[in-house]
């Protein structure tokens, strides 16, 4: 009579399987630039330009709608003229 051996085992995490993302303390890229003040810092300076732009456009659109012929501040050649796509169907 031929008896099965019925072990469960549990399955073993692969050891040769490494996430391609992390690294190992001693290769951390060393320098300001890759420090987590320097990321916050230019991630902060580009939030605050593009609110600045934003509420420029956002003043500027209420001028071409108070008065469709007016000078805007984004109209800086014929080329960059932001007005006409403005005032545009």
């Amino acid at each position: 009579m031929h008896t099965q051996s019925t072990t469960t085992s549990s399955p073993e995490p692969a050891a040769d399987f490494e996430d391609p993302g992390a690294r190992a303390p001693s290769q951390v890229l060393p320098g300001f630039r890759h420090s987590n003040t320097w990321i916050f810092a230019t991630m902060l300076l580009s939030a605050i330009a593009s609110l600045v732009a934003s509420f420029t456009l956002s003043i500027d659109a209420l001028k071409i709608a108070a008065d469709p012929g007016v000078d805007l501040t984004c109209n800086i050649n014929s080329v960059l003229n932001c007005g006409i796509v403005g005032a545009s169907d």
